[in-house]
């Protein structure tokens, strides 16, 4: 959430996809919740103006594909609207009150970082050649380390 009070939320989704359905189920039933999660948080959080949602695998799901969701909130919900995003949230067992729901105020580099990590402030990103001798150099020293 960002600024007092809230006015734009973000909403980041893991989710596992289950063995008894096919990949494009699995990414409908991830945006459909994405999309409650985003629609339904503008009625406990009356203040907001937008929110923001991503949806992707687990890191270890070793596949990767992402939903990318905006709302547009600046225009007050009825409470017509509010009862139904309501109702589906509740379908899905999702913002529950009983839930805890953490407000976060902070801040963070822009994204993407710089991947000089752990390299001086001056220095330049490797090129294509650096990160294959890289590679090709960490693949002799696991060879070494096994034998």
């Amino acid at each position: 959430m960002t600024g007092s009070p809230p006015d734009r939320a973000f909403v980041f989704l893991a989710a596992k996809q289950q063995a008894d359905m096919t990949y494009e189920e699995y990414r409908e039933i991830r945006m459909h919740f994405l999309l409650t999660y985003c629609h339904a948080i503008k009625g406990d959080i009356p203040t907001l103006q937008e929110a923001i949602g991503v949806a992707a695998e687990p890191f270890s799901a070793g596949e990767s594909s992402f939903e990318f969701l905006y709302v547009d909130h600046s225009e007050p919900m009825s409470e017509e609207e509010k009862r139904e995003w309501r109702a589906r949230a509740d379908d899905l067992e999702i913002l529950r009150s009983e839930t805890p729901l953490a407000l976060n105020r902070s801040s963070a580099k822009e994204f993407p970082m710089p991947f000089a990590i752990g390299m001086p402030q001056n220095s330049a990103p490797p090129n294509r050649a650096d990160r294959r001798r890289a590679e090709r150099d960490a693949r002799r020293a696991a060879k070494r380390g096994s034998r």
